[in-house]
């Protein structure tokens, strides 16, 4: 079983060579590194000419995070991919040799690790691995394969609320195991709160409830959709997170409009066994 170490990055290119340590100290390293550097960064190219043992993908155009794991998941010759931001790596020294066992021995699809946000907490619990209905994109191990036939992430720029829930809804529909593992331990150096709270990200992730709706619901789910989309803006207002709103408002429409090719509705059956599952782990 081998397996490979994704990252899409833009214009960071000192949080990307502090991963890039920190991934190829581990012992064992991946079986191969592979970074996508988005469209417009002349600098994280130069850094990476440190790094010859890393595969380097680019694009002309841009295609978000989530469209630069598509084309790293295409490149990878492993049967597994384990995929971080380029601030987030394992705590864990011999991850890559875990991961891939873990997966196969829990029947799994994709493995959501347990992540670690600007400090790690010996407090928590950790508890068995669970059936889940989704992931965190910035530390998860998943099987090449699976992924793919998905058809992998929708390319937006701002992906928040969409890419992981799409993903993980596809594979839920193709009769995919979701499981989550807290022995598998991510750190992203990433304040969630604050980054969150950013007019683009709180707009976008209105934008994008409504856009996955859209996409994957069927059409008598949509009213599900709508309720969904209300609950979003209700929470942005709860938090205060004023900035953004506007945006998002008018981004949900023209995102609509422009994804709309990619419109593949998984089944009813789907959608409410993904909510069951968000239920029973809140």
């Amino acid at each position: 079983m081998t397996i490979a170490a994704i990252i899409p990055t833009w214009r960071r290119p000192a949080d990307l060579q502090g991963t890039l340590e920190r991934i190829l100290a581990c012992d064992p390293p991946p079986d191969e590194v592979l970074v996508h550097v988005d469209a417009g960064d002349a600098d994280t190219p130069l850094m990476l000419s440190n790094f010859p043992s890393v595969r380097i993908l680019t694009s002309s155009e841009t295609a978000g995070p989530g469209g630069g794991r598509n084309k790293l998941t295409a490149a990878a010759e492993s049967d597994w991919i384990a995929s971080f931001d380029d601030d987030s790596w394992p705590l864990d020294n011999d991850f890559f040799a875990r991961a891939p066992e873990l997966a196969e021995r829990l029947q799994a699809d994709l493995l959501a690790c347990r992540i670690h946000e600007r400090q790690v907490s010996s407090e928590l619990t950790v508890d068995s691995p669970r059936i889940v209905s989704s992931f965190v994109g910035c530390g998860c191990v998943y099987r090449r394969e699976a992924f793919l036939s998905t058809g992998g992430y929708v390319p937006l720029r701002y992906a928040y609320g969409m890419e992981e829930n799409d993903v993980a809804l596809k594979l839920i529909d193709r009769g995919g195991r979701l499981m989550q593992v807290d022995e598998l331990q991510v750190f992203h150096n990433c304040d969630r709160e604050n980054h969150h709270a950013s007019p683009r990200i709180n707009g976008s992730q209105v934008a994008n409830t409504i856009l996955l709706g859209f996409l994957r619901y069927p059409i008598g789910l949509w009213p599900l959709a709508w309720v969904q989309f209300a609950n979003r803006i209700l929470y942005s207002l709860r938090k205060g997170r004023w900035r953004g709103l506007a945006w998002g408002l008018c981004q949900a429409p023209l995102l609509c409009w422009r994804y709309w090719r990619y419109r593949r509705p998984v089944s009813a059956r789907t959608v409410m066994e993904a909510r069951s599952l968000r239920e029973r782990s809140r």
